[in-house]
């Protein structure tokens, strides 16, 4: 069953894209995102545990797109949030916040079951703050 907690994260990237309409800002969010899931992550599952869920939600999100195959190496290897920022960055405006999207959604997923949902609400939330920060901010105006 799918927590309605992280709900908000199924459109979270794109849904900040159409609101500010700015594809470098929102990969720099995407970036964010990701350093803060690292840092919060390696201190549960460790380096090779988050490197792993990274590069394996990689490459099922590289199914439907297929591009991101460029930000990622071999499940070993270290998270580059640099290449992540490059790749991002080179894709037109209407394709790469969906695969962000995707990312997250999938990482999330395997998260869940890896150390369950409630522990994964729980860890995810703060690290994405910037997302939740920015939703209410324009709900509020």
């Amino acid at each position: 069953m799918e927590s309605e907690e992280v709900n908000w994260a199924k459109t979270a990237f794109s849904d900040h894209f159409k609101r500010h309409g700015d594809h470098e800002k929102t990969v720099d969010l995407v970036v964010l995102s990701w350093t803060k899931i690292d840092k919060v992550m390696r201190s549960i599952i460790g380096k090779g545990g988050i490197d792993a869920l990274y590069h394996a939600s990689i490459e099922t999100t590289a199914r439907d797109h297929p591009w991101l195959c460029a930000a990622s190496t071999s499940l070993q290897s270290p998270i580059d949030l640099d290449r992540l920022r490059r790749v991002l960055l080179a894709q037109p405006p209407h394709d790469f916040d969906i695969a962000c999207d995707g990312l997250l959604q999938h990482f999330h997923r395997l998260l869940v079951d890896l150390i369950g949902p409630s522990l994964t609400d729980r860890l995810l939330r703060p690290a994405l703050c910037p997302l939740l920060t920015d939703s209410a901010g324009e709900e509020k105006s």
